[in-house]
């Protein structure tokens, strides 16, 4: 080990002799190694060199480092991560200590489409018998536990979903039943029901004893277990659905016996990326080295700055894009401190916020200690990093790091006898340093606090070297980037649909798929976006594989009938085949990419190309093709009947059907400029908004449900959808007798309504609509000092509320927009919805007789 991690360190710093690296660098290798040596672990340290080794030598995308791993030279000399650990000020002790005797431990990220390889390797490698994966337990939720036990007591699905939705989900779990009931409870209406109905006590009651049960089973998404003797020797073992030997112990159970267990990660971005640079290279003939990227690129932290943060790993989610776009990160230190500090306790205790203001100079920076100024400097004087709390107290109480780690660990821990202990040793190990004894004990008191706070630095920083990494890609390779965005994310039709319209935003236009062009994946095709085959439903991966294969080996498909009779139906069927044409992956086989007529022609293309393949398998199309010198080859339509083409909707609606989403065009399309004068808000950004919000925004119902009560009332369960995405929405019974009139499919419509987050996923409680088509807009038209005149604000104020619609009906609202001239420009500004008004032609007449001009402006034209 010793003789590769010296080999690989001279590789890593491009250097050809032990003589031109750093001293530093030399002292902390052998540091390292001496530790490793003494605590027994360099086989460790090889097993894991030897599968990322086979990674990196079969183009397996690896990551940089997860962990506190990425805090030792000797993991980045052997290229188990890709983080220089002196560069970056990140300490091998958090990683391993000697004073603290415990197992290391190296996760790593592979591409999640290849993590199976690795795995295949170590157990050829090691054995099948001394390899296997590791298991992992469902456990019952609350609110699951809860749905469960109400189905056994015969409990009304309505009453349970109910209940159910009354209990809180902070950061993806749920509050637990003994919380909901106890006095703290965070909702009163649960526990009121609780204490005051009988059934419900009693139901609540059975669902607390089986709360937290095991459920079901599934593969640890990580773990795997090697050992030296075979495991059936040693923990239960079993397989799979899927044929796969797993343990019957779980990882803390596995790592009691002393077992080794590996953590080999599947990485989506590392997938992303890797199809990227495959990507640019195909396209551009550039090669990108990932790991060699410029440091400090501006391009990519203007992306970052600005929040078009869709597809950036760790920073997509609605806080973080919010906290990005107020800090302006613009170094991987930067993106490092946003990683750790967006978590349950420093969000909880406001640090973002005073890190923010420190950073951009409106609070001031001040520093506990001089001694600790440059510990802190990069962070603004807040502690971020547990490593900062190493480095305090061995700069400022002359701690060995092996010391401090068990110091942060106690702290973390809050371990009482342990930190009386610590606190002595640091306030005497201060003083010896010139250190006033109240303030070392008032520094030990911020360290205890911020302890619970602060995060593993080695891993920030190593995952904010891939958050840098698919910045920079999205930033210089906009295109290629996209495009392997919707192919890693094909799964997820919600995600693709947000993706698309990003994919708009930024001027990058997605077209349909292509039976002659289009690859597995999304593909580049100029500036464009070439749908992937592997997103188009019922088309399997055997017809794919065909259709790519014959075309490499016969070149493209000239017309319909020579798809199918290079691909009979026993390769391509009808499914495959009515999938493909109204996806319009055909549409260049017809004339004004006519979908009804190909659909029309199918039956008999596919009868006449099974006839010639009869034929062949007999040996009687060879002899006439012959003859006729291939003239035959092709079906002729001449004598077929000619249909209409689809109407948009009916074209759109089927492409949905089977993309997921509207891609050659989309129904509100059109509207997306009107749209934004009523309403600016759109549903990928709902979760922005705090729970009771209200909001206006322009969609579509694909699909709605209704549901009777019991008391055997009618009202709506609908599912919206813009351009952006969709989300579900919930009409209750007397908006929904108002509105049954407007609440039709694929209708487009300006909708009214309130958050509502007390489910898992945000929803829309819709309280009012209207018919986008039908819908007229009053416009004041007013030049810019009117304005600005607070008399005359105040007027038309007074005007509109004598006007406000009424609460009783539904249906009838009208949004108010002033059109401000100033010189030869207009501006369209929307009033408030609280200015919305009821009779349009008498708030008209009133505003004209105060002298207003007004028009009635019909929203679609």
């Amino acid at each position: 080990m010793t003789q590769i991690s010296k080999e690989g360190l001279l590789k890593r710093l491009n250097k050809s002799h032990d003589h031109e690296i750093e001293e530093i660098y030399i002292k902390r290798l052998s540091s390292e190694l001496k530790i490793i040596n003494d605590m027994g672990f360099p086989d460790y340290f090889l097993v894991v060199w030897d599968y990322i080794k086979f990674a990196r030598d079969n183009s397996i995308p690896v990551g940089p480092g997860r962990g506190s791993a990425a805090g030792s030279l000797v993991a980045f000399a052997l290229q188990i991560t890709n983080i220089d650990p002196v560069k970056h000020g990140l300490l091998f002790e958090r990683f391993l200590n000697p004073a603290r005797k415990s197992m290391p431990d190296i996760d790593t990220d592979f591409c999640i489409d290849r993590r199976n390889e690795v795995i295949d390797y170590v157990t050829n490698r090691y054995g099948e018998d001394k390899v296997a994966q590791i298991i992992t337990f469902n456990k019952m939720t609350s609110k699951a536990v809860l749905k469960d036990v109400a189905r056994v007591l015969d409990i009304p699905y309505g009453e349970s979903d109910k209940m159910a939705k009354l209990i809180p989900v902070v950061r993806g779990k749920p509050y637990k039943l003994d919380e909901m009931i106890g006095k703290n409870s965070p909702s009163t209406e649960f526990r009121d029901k609780y204490l005051k109905d009988s059934q419900v006590k009693r139901w609540v009651d059975l669902a607390l004893r089986i709360e937290g049960t095991n459920k079901t089973y599934g593969v640890h998404a990580a773990g795997v277990v090697i050992s030296s003797e075979p495991l059936d020797m040693l923990v239960p073992l079993q397989r799979n659905n899927e044929g796969q030997i797993i343990t019957q112990y779980s990882m803390d159970d596995i790592e009691s016996l002393g077992l080794l267990k590996m953590d080999f990660l599947g990485l989506k971005n590392l997938t992303m990326i890797d199809k990227t640079i495959s990507l640019i290279e195909s396209s551009t003939g550039q090669k990108i080295n990932i790991d060699d990227l410029p440091p400090n690129d501006n391009k990519t932290f203007d992306l970052i700055g600005r929040g078009d943060l869709e597809g950036i790993f760790q920073l997509e989610s609605s806080g973080m894009k919010q906290v990005v776009k107020d800090f302006k990160p613009n170094s991987l230190e930067d993106l490092s401190s946003i990683l750790a500090l967006y978590r349950p306790g420093p969000l909880d205790a406001g640090l973002i916020p005073k890190f923010i203001n420190r950073k951009n100079g409106s609070e001031k920076i001040d520093f506990p200690h001089p001694n600790i100024e440059s510990i802190l400097t990069e962070t603004h004087g807040i502690m971020v990093y547990q490593e900062q709390i190493m480095k305090i107290a061995q700069d400022l109480a002359g701690y060995s790091l092996g010391e401090a780690d068990l110091l942060r660990r106690a702290m973390g821990k809050k371990k009482v006898s342990e930190m009386v202990k610590h606190r002595n040793l640091f306030i005497e190990g201060s003083s010896k340093k010139g250190v006033d004894t109240k303030i070392a004990n008032d520094l030990f008191d911020q360290m205890v606090l911020f302890a619970e706070y602060c995060f593993n630095k080695s891993h920030s920083t190593a995952y904010g070297a891939v958050t840098y990494q698919t910045a920079f890609l999205k930033a210089h390779f906009p295109v290629a980037y996209m495009a392997s965005l919707l192919s890693v994310n094909s799964g997820s039709s919600d995600k693709m649909q947000r993706y698309i319209s990003n994919c708009y935003s930024m001027g990058i236009e997605v077209i349909p798929p292509s039976i002659n062009s289009s690859g597995i994946d999304f593909t580049v095709k100029k500036d464009q976006i070439l749908f992937g085959l592997s997103a188009i439903k019922n088309l399997g991966d055997s017809a794919i594989t065909n259709i790519i294969d014959n075309r490499n080996k016969h070149g493209i498909f000239k017309s319909f009938s020579d798809l199918c009779d290079r691909l009979p139906s026993n390769i391509l069927n009808k499914r495959n085949l009515e999938s493909l044409i109204h996806c319009g992956a055909l549409d260049e086989f017809s004339k004004d990419n006519n979908r009804a007529q190909l659909f029309y022609d199918l039956d008999n293309v596919m009868e006449w190309a099974s006839s010639r393949n009869r034929d062949r398998l007999s040996g009687q199309g060879n002899l006439f093709e012959s003859m006729s010198n291939n003239q035959n080859k092709d079906f002729s339509l001449s004598q077929q009947s000619k249909v209409d083409d689809y109407s948009l909707i009916e074209k759109l609606k089927l492409e949905k059907q089977l993309l997921g989403f509207y891609l050659s065009d989309h129904p509100l399309k059109h509207l997306a400029k009107q749209a934004k004068l009523v309403s600016p808000v759109c549903i990928s950004q709902l979760e922005d908004y705090h729970d009771r919000a209200k909001v206006s925004l322009v969609g579509m119902i694909p699909e709605l449900k209704q549901i009777t009560t019991r008391k055997g009332d009618r009202m709506a369960k609908v599912h919206l959808e813009d351009l952006s995405g969709n989300c579900e929405a919930i009409v209750f019974p007397k908006t929904y007798v108002r509105l049954s009139e407007f609440l039709l499919t694929d209708t487009r419509l300006l909708i009214w309504g309130t958050i509502d987050k007390k489910s898992d996923k945000v929803q829309l409680i819709i309280d009012d609509c209207r018919e986008i088509d039908n819908l007229k807009l009053l416009v004041i038209y007013l030049d810019s000092s009117q304005a600005s005149d607070i008399k005359i604000q105040n007027t038309i104020r007074d005007c509109l509320v004598k006007f406000k619609p009424d609460k009783q009906k539904c249906g009838n609202k009208t949004p108010v927009l002033a059109a401000v001239r100033n010189n030869d420009s207009v501006t369209y500004v929307k009033f408030g919805d609280q200015f919305c008004v009821g009779d349009i032609l008498g708030v008209s007449e009133l505003l004209t007789e105060k002298s207003f001009q007004v028009n009635l402006k019909p929203l679609v034209k």
